[in-house]
C-alpha cells in the first residue's frame, strides 16, 4: 500500500553542458524522512516517468526515489550531437547525487540505463552501496541491437494524432520482432505532442551518434567484475547469470521486463531492492 505521506515535486536540474545552460527534467518522489535513496535510470529509448507504476512503491519502502529523462527524451533539453556521450550522463548523475543522494544509495538500470549504472557505480567514487540490473547485455553494440534499432526506425514516425501514430507504429514494427506487441504499446504510450506532431520526442542525433559508432562494441558486463557495491541481476534473456560474494542473479521470465505494468517485472525488483545482504 502506498503511503498518503508520500510527496511528489519536480526539480528541474540545471547544467552547463557543452558550453550552454540546459534544463533537465527531475522528479523527486519520497517519504516525509527518507532514510536511503534510489536513482532509476530509463532505457535508450525511455523516460522518467516509465517508472510511474514502480516509483510509490519504493518509496513507501523508504526510500527517496530520484527520476529523470536523460538530455534529448521527455521533457529534457536536447543537446549538440556531439554532447550525447557517457561521460555527460556520468556528470549528470554526479550532479543529481550531489543534491540528492543519502548515506545509503542504490542505483537502478534498464537495459541501457543498465550499463549506465554500472558505469556510474564502478568509474564514478561514489557512495552506491547497490546497483539493480535488469536485462545487462554482457556486450552492446548498436549494430546489433536490433531493438535499438527499431526505436531508432519508431522515432522517425510522425502523425496528427495519436490514433494515426499507432497505426504507423504497427506497420513499423517488422512482424518477426519478438514480443512486439509489447513493443508497439510502449512506443505508443510514449507518444507526445511536439512541433504541432504526435511523436516520440527523441532527439534523433542520439541515434545518429550511436549509428556513427555501430560497430563500436562495450562490455558492459565486465564491469561487474569491478563492481564494489552489491549487485542484483535481473535477466530475462542475454548472457549466463552471474553468481559471486557480491552478486546475486534472478532470471525473469521472457518478454516480462520491457514494462513496469508488468507485475512479474514490478514485484520481483522490489523485492531485489528492499533485500537486506
Amino acid at each position: 500500500m502506498v503511503n498518503d505521506e508520500i510527496e511528489q515535486v519536480q526539480q528541474p536540474l540545471l547544467m552547463e553542458i557543452g558550453g550552454r545552460h540546459v534544463t533537465l527534467n527531475v522528479i523527486v518522489m519520497s517519504p516525509p524522512q527518507p532514510k536511503r535513496a534510489i536513482f532509476l535510470v530509463h532505457d535508450l529509448a525511455g523516460r522518467a516517468d516509465d517508472f510511474a507504476p514502480l516509483a510509490p512503491h519504493l518509496a513507501a519502502a523508504g526510500y527517496r526515489v530520484v527520476m529523470w529523462d536523460m538530455p534529448g527524451r521527455g521533457r529534457s533539453a536536447w543537446l549538440d550531437p556531439e554532447d550525447y556521450t557517457t561521460r555527460t550522463y556520468a556528470t549528470i548523475f554526479l550532479s543529481l547525487m550531489k543534491e540528492h543522494g543519502l548515506d545509503e544509495n542504490t542505483v537502478l538500470g534498464q537495459g541501457w540505463g543498465a550499463m549506465l549504472a554500472v558505469l556510474f557505480e564502478s568509474l564514478l567514487k561514489t557512495s552506491v552501496k547497490h546497483i539493480c540490473l535488469i536485462d545487462l547485455p554482457e556486450t552492446w553494440s548498436f549494430a546489433t541491437d536490433r531493438q535499438a534499432q527499431q526505436w531508432a526506425a519508431l522515432n522517425l514516425l510522425h502523425a496528427d494524432h495519436v490514433e494515426q501514430f499507432a497505426k504507423l507504429v504497427e506497420d513499423c514494427i517488422p512482424s518477426d520482432v519478438p514480443e512486439r506487441h509489447i513493443l508497439r504499446d510502449i512506443a505508443v504510450s510514449r507518444a507526445r505532442l511536439r512541433g504541432g506532431k504526435v511523436s516520440l520526442g527523441i532527439d534523433h542525433a542520439i541515434f545518429e551518434m550511436l549509428k556513427s559508432a555501430e560497430d563500436t562494441s562495450y562490455a558492459p558486463g565486465s564491469g561487474l567484475k569491478r563492481c564494489r557495491a552489491r549487485v542484483s541481476l535481473l535477466q530475462s534473456e542475454g548472457f549466463p547469470l552471474l553468481t559471486g560474494s557480491t552478486v546475486s542473479a534472478i532470471r525473469l521470465a521472457k518478454g516480462s521486463s520491457a514494462s513496469w505494468s508488468t507485475a512479474t517485472l514490478l514485484w520481483t525488483t522490489l523485492g531485489a531492492v528492499v533485500s537486506r545482504p
